[in-house]
């Protein structure tokens, strides 16, 4: 055996260290990312992050938060079906699929949604009836309440013209606006009475829409309003 040579163990041992050294270099590039990368989950299972994490992208929603004193209200009227579900604590509505960004594309994305924003005028959100809706991995139903107002729509589509543009999926072809209130993991699929469910008649003016990219929120001021 000349000098240049190397034994199968030499060669083992050889590829051991390699991979050693890819899993260091993945931990530390792990480590050092800034914080809303780690695809933490929240605790609000109404955001809980579906899709695989991938170090480096910052997982993405885009959203309308309801307003703790209309959650209120909604919540009291819904309490009865609090045995059969657990409650979700901060509300909100999609208004796109959840999605992922690199670090990158970040500014551009909040930019665009930023000036797509201010052309839209203020609108009443309205609620209608109560709708159960599984999820797309079919673990888990919400109890879900139907927004109604049509010009959540407008919202959506400029919005998926952004998503377009970034080479993301648009929302469900079949549109249900909603925002889910309660879930539960068992008995899915089975029948379930909502019709004791008087219809919700609050309503509310939203000012902002959210952008949350990993653990950081973005605030998108809608047209008629200044902050």
């Amino acid at each position: 055996m000349t000098d240049h040579e190397e034994t199968s163990t030499q060669k083992t041992v050889s590829l051991r260290d390699t991979n050693n050294l890819n899993q260091l270099l993945n931990e530390l590039e792990s480590h050092f990312l800034p914080m809303r990368s780690r695809g933490k989950k929240e605790v609000d299972i109404g955001r809980i992050q579906q899709r695989p994490h991938k170090i480096g992208e910052y997982p993405g929603s885009v959203y309308i938060e309801i307003p703790i004193e209309i959650r209120d209200k909604i919540m009291e009227k819904t309490n009865q079906f609090s045995q059969d579900f657990k409650p979700i604590q901060s509300l909100h509505i999609s208004l796109t699929k959840e999605f992922s960004l690199r670090e990158h594309q970040i500014p551009l994305f909040v930019q665009e949604v930023r000036k797509k924003m201010k052309t839209i005028p203020t609108f009443n959100i309205t609620f209608g009836q109560l709708e159960l809706l599984l999820n797309p991995e079919q673990n888990t139903e919400f109890l879900s309440i139907q927004v109604t107002s049509p010009e959540i729509l407008l919202l959506v589509d400029l919005l998926d013209t952004i998503m377009t543009s970034f080479n993301l999926e648009k929302y469900y072809e079949e549109r249900k606006i909603h925002s889910s209130l309660m879930y539960r993991t068992e008995h899915l699929k089975d029948s379930y009475d909502l019709s004791s469910f008087d219809k919700c008649l609050v309503s509310f003016k939203p000012a902002t829409i959210k952008i949350r990219l990993g653990e950081i929120v973005y605030t998108c001021v809608l047209g008629g309003h200044s902050m």
